[in-house]
């Protein structure tokens, strides 16, 4: 797969289920700041394992 074509399908995804990530990013950390920064830092981790992922 193209990178292109890999960040569209990533992106896609993220955009698609960001109100669950947020919600779990929520549960665990306090303060808006801390939820914002724990999305970024999930979104990331995300990203370096995309190749990985199987759907």
């Amino acid at each position: 797969m193209k990178q292109a074509e890999q960040e569209e399908q990533f992106l896609g995804l993220v955009d698609a289920h960001r109100h669950i990530i947020y919600k779990v990013c929520f549960m665990y950390a306090s303060g808006d700041e801390n939820i914002s920064d724990m999305f970024q830092e999930t979104v990331l981790n995300m990203w370096k394992a995309f190749p990985k992922f199987r759907g």
